[in-house]
């Protein structure tokens, strides 16, 4: 009888932890890179990357090589996408001096997106020489279909 012991505790700790339910799962992470080439000569290049936390807040990391240090540059995603129902210029926190930009975009406008939607984006993303000259391009950005080396894309 003694032996029946451990060995009834151990099935109800078995049949216990079984009975757990992960109500809660972790999400999945994604992450995508595009290469950002310069325009017109201007030296400035680097990668753009689209990914996701485990909470779910998705970020767009932009980081350039050929940038002044200590000046801030635009930055904005021309939106091509035409299924989704975003403004056409997404305005992106400013390259810093480090030559890096990252922003949350869980969220435009108040409308919570997902990282499916920005993963499907097509679009330009687009470093702007200063804030004064908004139309002159340094770097750019293909996203989705737009990537000219994307089978497909431009």
């Amino acid at each position: 009888m003694k032996s029946l012991y451990p060995l009834s505790l151990l099935l109800a700790l078995f049949i216990f932890s079984a009975c757990e339910t992960d109500d809660d799962p972790v999400p999945e992470q994604f992450e995508v890179s595009y290469d950002m080439v310069p325009v017109d000569d201007s030296g400035v290049s680097g990668t753009v990357t689209i990914n996701n936390d485990l909470i779910r807040d998705i970020y767009i990391t932009v980081q350039l090589q050929g940038t002044e240090a200590g000046r801030s540059y635009p930055l904005s995603i021309n939106n091509a996408s035409e299924h989704l129902d975003w403004p056409d210029v997404i305005e992106l926190n400013p390259i810093d001096g480090e030559g890096r930009s990252e922003t949350n975009v869980t969220q435009i406008n108040g409308l919570q997106t997902s990282i499916e939607e920005w993963l499907s984006l097509d679009g330009l993303v687009l470093v702007h020489e200063s804030q004064d000259s908004l139309q002159n391009h340094l770097s750019i950005g293909y996203l989705g279909s737009t990537d000219p080396n994307v089978p497909g894309g431009l």
